[in-house]
């Protein structure tokens, strides 16, 4: 993994209520990138995320943290742009630290609002179904737990009670099994197939297939014919 990194060394600490010591960049390989406690954004590209509880898919304008239950993705793009694009140091802090204060705020707010009363059990089915008859939209955790108006511990917990797994591993063997049944039955062609369950890029979708199915979409659909 190559890592761009850049210090911020020219302002005053104690003038902060927190210090950014560092923004970077990381350009990965690998198939999978491992993260513990690190706060991100996806600027280009897609990947997957490897955390303690869950794999996470990420594509461009996806954001990462290491706690779950608030969206806060806006938050977090906005520090990554800060930082991006600002050399001063002290103007950077200065920022960073108001947005950052900005979004403890907001998730102060959503830990104390009125919580939903609604038939969780009938929801999750509800999340089960859209997800089935949805599979070219791209689902995240959070998305999954702000149509559930839950926090995405209690949807995850609640999704893989009923189910067995997380809500996006969920979705994503059905994208597996789906992507088969059309191989099998159909003469559409691999990105045709990709874009049909959510995958924008074919060579990822072809790269995610032969890692779960132990062969390539195309070796799939010759080993089919072949027998």
């Amino acid at each position: 993994m190559e890592v761009n990194r850049t210090m911020f060394t020219d302002f005053e600490p104690e003038q902060m209520p927190f210090v950014v010591i560092s923004s970077g960049t990381s350009d990965d390989d690998t198939e999978a990138l491992r993260v513990r406690n690190v706060l991100g954004y996806v600027v280009e590209g897609s990947g997957t995320i490897e955390g303690e509880n869950e794999t996470l898919h990420v594509t461009a304008g996806d954001s990462y943290m290491c706690f779950e239950g608030i969206g806060i993705g806006d938050y977090i793009k906005q520090m990554h742009n800060t930082m991006a694009a600002l050399s001063n140091g002290d103007l950077m802090m200065e920022q960073c630290c108001d947005t950052f204060i900005k979004m403890c705020q907001y998730i102060r707010r959503q830990m104390t609002a009125e919580p939903k009363k609604h038939d969780s059990m009938q929801d999750i089915v509800a999340l089960k179904s859209y997800m089935d008859t949805h599979l070219s939209e791209r689902f995240t955790s959070e998305k999954c737990s702000q149509i559930l108006s839950l926090s995405v511990s209690q949807t995850i917990r609640k999704f893989r009670a009923a189910y067995g797994v997380p809500p996006c591993e969920y979705v994503n063997r059905r994208r597996i099994e789906v992507a088969k049944q059309l191989l099998e039955e159909s003469t559409y062609s691999v990105q045709e197939i990709a874009e049909h369950i959510g995958f924008q890029d074919p060579y990822y979708f072809s790269k995610y297939f032969k890692k779960r199915c132990g062969k390539s979409p195309n070796e799939y659909r010759r080993d089919l014919h072949t027998k």
